[in-house]
């Protein structure tokens, strides 16, 4: 009779075991699911960092071969108001040699013929 009785809580203490362990490689199976599916998010996310990182790359890539070609641009156009300033400085200088050349002129004129101050 005890054994029997003994016998009869084994087998619902198994079968509670067999209803845990099954319980457990459910929520196993649905933990590991969660973390495929985690881990597939987290590779999209990785991915989509990726081509962003290397479409900002290529942004940048381009906007400093513009920046490039804008700086030799104004490079030359400061190149050309510099050489302009250098010819306009000498054609004012050569203007003022003549204008002081004229003015001495005329002054010598002047005084020759008595028209002084």
């Amino acid at each position: 009779m005890v054994a029997a009785f003994f016998a009869a809580v084994l087998r619902l203490v198994a079968a509670d075991l067999r209803v845990v362990a099954a319980f457990f490689a459910a929520v196993l199976r649905l933990v590991a699911a969660d973390l495929r599916v985690v881990a597939a998010f987290f590779a999209a996310v990785l991915r989509l960092v990726a081509t962003v990182l290397r479409v900002a790359a290529a942004f940048f890539a381009a906007v400093l071969r513009v920046a490039a070609v804008d700086l030799r641009v104004v490079a030359a156009f400061f190149a050309a108001v510099d050489f302009l300033a250098v010819v306009v400085l000498r054609v004012v200088a050569a203007l003022r040699a003549r204008v002081v050349v004229a003015f001495v002129g005329m002054s010598a004129s002047l005084a020759r013929t008595g028209h002084t101050h």
